[in-house]
């Protein structure tokens, strides 16, 4: 047995070589595939990158700002864009007096095409444009510069504008009539508003270039590259001399390629009838590079079999001759192994298996002084030592379990203070609501009688006595207000806030109609605030008290009051701005302080608790809250809001009444 055992294992190692060798070429061109497609996708972000570049050059550009604040002005800019839209479409764009040449601005149309297609976007070694065509549109959608000639001045309607817009990235499909891709960037303001788009066509011979050269340098003489779509149309193709392996590969594992995201190769035969594969495959899928998500392309790498697996072929025929000898070699050794080994290895054998059973006081005694002496002389010293082994780890085991109780009673211990914490809490805001309650009545007492008194008996006061029995009152209101933001305060976060979807723009709208309708026409909503899934007692709370705050503090005779939005990855940015009188820098931080006020004047009816509760909400669900303000000019309170407000934890919920003692 032993003697065909031997044999038999030779012939599967020599099997199991040929498949390691087979799979380590087939590693070693998917990881080849996989650095093309690499290759590939970094050019796409190259390219996104120059135009990302090019869109902060033109934020400030002084045909853009004056194309918006001239749509900003007018009443209703779709009618005059649509409008603009139609004459566009008519008029010859060689008439001087065309609408065309009255909208676009010429000087930012001369920049493009020196800028972009001659200088920046231009490289001597490619030998042609990387950018076909480059178009520039305000923040509405309107065209104001081009390199070529679009069909329509309105591209606020298309699909790329939109997400552009709203994603802040835009990268079409691999379009092959035109062997071009369309790509859409924002143009963001320094306050990273969104001031306009701007669009490229990309010259796909580029990929084209980098898949020729790479086929042209491979160390195999038949590599073949074949860029496939996410639907496994050929995209571009570096020779077709493999295209029927390729297809049968992909329409035979069209399953495992469309739900496996991983790298594959394939060995496969032409239909002609050849025992022996015509072809080896790798197949890799799109993983996009930084910021550039992919277009969920893939790549195929063939190249001729026989070339490819030359190096198992040549393992086979150098191991036959090798193979022969070992057989009967085998043959002979086999037979004096059977007589000169087999019983001292029965006999290890029966030791082992009497340790198995966990007899540790066995041993071999077996004396002989060749390896299989050696052997056994090293099995009872193995022995020996692991029963020491085992009768440390058992001292181990029982030091740990003693450990585990402990730590179990520990833990018990803890469970007992947080739930002695969270009591300890809710009778602390039990105290405040309740000292909050029974002051507010005496201080309504107070308001009361200075009104009777001014009332009745003012007339027999002088002026001084009038006005501190006013202040008085005004103080008693202040001081019944100050109550109601300390309860308020105290019970933030509130843990019985219901989460939903909230249309921001209606909810605003309904706000502001409700508590501030004479400030309705000063105040500025968009109609494309975000809709999300959020507490809603918090977020409408930190909207109240950041218009409330702005309202307060007007001074101007025509006031303004703006609110925007920002949407990035994890959430979005929410922006109150006014023309009110501005905050010095040196206030910022203190005005988010408790009962903090910049200004002493009582009529403002003010308790300096506003600002306090919105940044302890904000913070608490994860966001920031800050302000940018200009003396004089205006005021901006921004605050990021997550598109998943985390969850408050119990201890978290303790520590709110804490801060406030």
């Amino acid at each position: 047995m032993v003697g065909l055992f031997i044999p038999l294992s030779a012939l599967m190692s020599l099997q199991k070589s040929q498949k390691v060798l087979t799979q380590t070429i087939a590693r070693d061109l998917t990881l080849l595939t996989r650095d093309t497609m690499d290759q590939v996708e970094r050019a796409v972000w190259n390219r996104l990158e120059q135009i990302d570049l090019y869109a902060k050059n033109l934020a400030e550009n002084p045909a853009l700002v004056t194309s918006n604040a001239a749509f900003e002005r007018k009443p209703d800019y779709r009618s005059f864009l649509a409008e603009s839209d139609r004459q566009w479409q008519a008029q010859d764009p060689n008439d001087p007096n065309s609408i065309i040449n009255q909208v676009l601005d010429r000087r930012l149309c001369e920049q493009l095409i020196v800028n972009i297609k001659q200088t920046f976007y231009y490289t001597q070694s490619y030998g042609y444009d990387i950018f076909k065509q480059v178009t520039v549109t305000n923040r509405f959608g309107a065209v104001i510069g081009e390199t070529s000639h679009n069909r329509q001045c309105d591209l606020s309607r298309y699909a790329w504008w939109q997400q552009a817009k709203e994603q802040g990235l835009y990268v079409g499909p691999f379009n092959r009539q035109t062997n071009s891709i369309d790509m859409a960037i924002p143009i963001l303001d320094v306050a990273n508003n969104f001031v306009g788009i701007i669009q490229c066509s990309l010259n796909t011979q580029e990929f084209k270039d980098i898949l020729i050269h790479l086929a042209q340098n491979s160390a195999y003489s038949t590599t073949c590259f074949t860029l496939l779509s996410q639907e496994h149309k050929v995209l571009h193709a570096t020779d077709n001399r493999h295209w029927t392996c390729i297809s049968m590969a992909t329409h035979k594992h069209h399953d495992i390629l469309a739900t496996q995201q991983k790298a594959l190769w394939f060995l496969v035969k032409n239909p002609g009838g050849r025992s022996k594969p015509s072809a080896m495959i790798t197949h890799v899928h799109s993983n996009g590079y930084r910021t550039y998500q992919g277009q969920q392309w893939s790549l195929c790498m063939s190249v001729d079999a026989d070339e490819a697996l030359y190096p198992v072929v040549a393992l086979r025929k150098a191991l036959l001759l090798p193979f022969s000898v070992l057989f009967m070699s085998t043959i002979a050794a086999a037979l004096m192994f059977t007589y000169s080994v087999l019983r001292p290895i029965e006999k290890l054998s029966q030791t082992a298996n009497a340790i198995r059973k966990g007899n540790l006081t066995v041993r071999t005694h077996i004396t002989s002084h060749n390896e299989i002496g050696h052997l056994a002389e090293s099995f009872d010293r193995m022995t020996g030592e692991l029963q020491q082994t085992i009768e440390s780890l058992n001292k181990q085991v029982e030091e740990r379990q003693r450990a585990e109780e402990g730590m179990t009673k520990l833990a018990g211990n803890l469970v007992e203070s947080v739930q002695e914490l969270e009591k300890a809490n809710q009778e602390i805001r039990q105290i405040t609501y309740a000292a909050a309650h029974d002051l507010k009545t005496p201080l309504r007492g107070m308001s009361m009688i200075s009104q009777w008194i001014l009332e009745d008996h003012g007339h027999l006061l002088d002026l001084d006595a009038q006005e501190q029995i006013k202040q008085l009152s005004y103080r008693a209101d202040r001081f019944d207000k100050l109550l109601d933001g300390l309860r308020e305060y105290s019970s933030l976060p509130s843990e019985d806030d219901t989460v939903k979807l909230i249309k921001l723009t209606e909810h605003l709208n309904t706000m502001i109609t409700r508590h501030y309708d004479k400030y309705l026409p000063y105040i500025m909503i968009p109609e494309n605030l975000p809709e999300i899934y959020s507490p809603v007692k918090a977020i409408k709370t930190v909207f109240e008290k950041l218009i409330d705050n702005a309202i307060r503090h007007m001074d101007k005779e025509a006031p303004v009051l703006q609110i925007r939005c920002h949407a990035h990855l994890h959430g979005w940015t929410f922006y109150v701005s006014d023309n009110g009188p501005g905050i010095e820098e040196k206030y910022h931080k203190k005005i988010f302080g408790l009962f903090q006020r910049l200004s002493q004047d009582d009529t403002l009816k003010t308790t300096g608790m506003g600002l306090c509760i919105a940044k302890k909400i904000v913070e608490a669900f994860g966001g920031r809250i800050w302000v940018e303000s200009e003396i004089n000019v205006g005021t901006t309170f921004a605050f990021t809001w997550p598109k998943a407000p985390r969850n408050i934890s119990t201890l978290e919920r303790l520590s709110v009444p804490l801060n406030l003692i």
